[in-house]
């Protein structure tokens, strides 16, 4: 896929593509992953009276639906936060949404901004009743799981900063590796915010822009 990018984890039996649509796919098991969507976020601040614009929500959806037209993906993955709170007008279309690719499962595994929907999520039968999932010798999960082997998770919504010349920066999403066999993906909602990654011998960090996920940086 354009712009993307392939790595291997130490343990995995398969490639890892790191997508710059803020997703990752497993090819041979057909797996579409996504971290912390947070849909319904953005209806959220605006039931609290923050102006926050429903395009971005929109944006989310835009973007999950290029990936599916494209990549056709017999299941997506949701690595937790799926929904950011209690459900609201969002939540109605995202059924709505859902209805125009019942061709791929959606699975959920809950993140801590889930709780208030499992049962929500559950009636739609997308709920996962468990912390974790394996696909190609990795382990999926919401949370990092140190001690798991290869894995893939979310939670952090890791970012990293670019440095130019003088006092030019950019801070961008970006993917991270840890010890070489666990990824964190980055936050696929727009209306979440960076944690910067401090970058060392044990942690690469793969910066991406709408168009390209870029070498890795340390």
């Amino acid at each position: 896929m354009q712009g993307s990018l392939n790595i291997q984890l130490s343990g995995a039996t398969e490639a890892l593509m790191l997508l710059p649509q803020r997703a990752a796919w497993i090819e041979s098991s057909r797996s579409l992953l996504i971290a912390d969507a947070h849909f319904g976020k953005t209806a959220h601040f605006r039931k609290a009276g923050i102006p926050v614009p429903q395009a971005m929500f929109s944006k989310d959806l835009d973007r999950l639906s290029e990936l599916i037209v494209q990549l056709k993906p017999d299941e997506i993955l949701f690595l937790g936060d799926f929904f950011h709170d209690q459900a609201n007008n969002e939540w109605n279309h995202l059924i709505d949404f859902r209805q125009q690719f019942l061709e791929c499962r959606w699975i959920v595994i809950p993140g801590n901004h889930d709780k208030p929907m499992l049962r929500h999520l559950h009636s739609q039968g997308w709920l996962h009743n468990n912390n974790q999932l394996q696909r190609c010798g990795m382990t999926l999960s919401h949370d990092e799981l140190p001690d798991a082997g290869a894995g893939i998770s979310g939670h952090v919504h890791p970012g990293t900063v670019l440095r130019g010349k003088g006092r030019q920066s950019l801070r961008l999403p970006c993917f991270v590796v840890k010890r070489n066999e666990w990824c964190i993906l980055p936050a696929f909602g727009s209306f979440t915010g960076l944690d910067i990654v401090e970058t060392n011998a044990s942690t690469r960090v793969f910066p991406l822009t709408e168009q390209e996920v870029l070498s890795f940086v340390n």
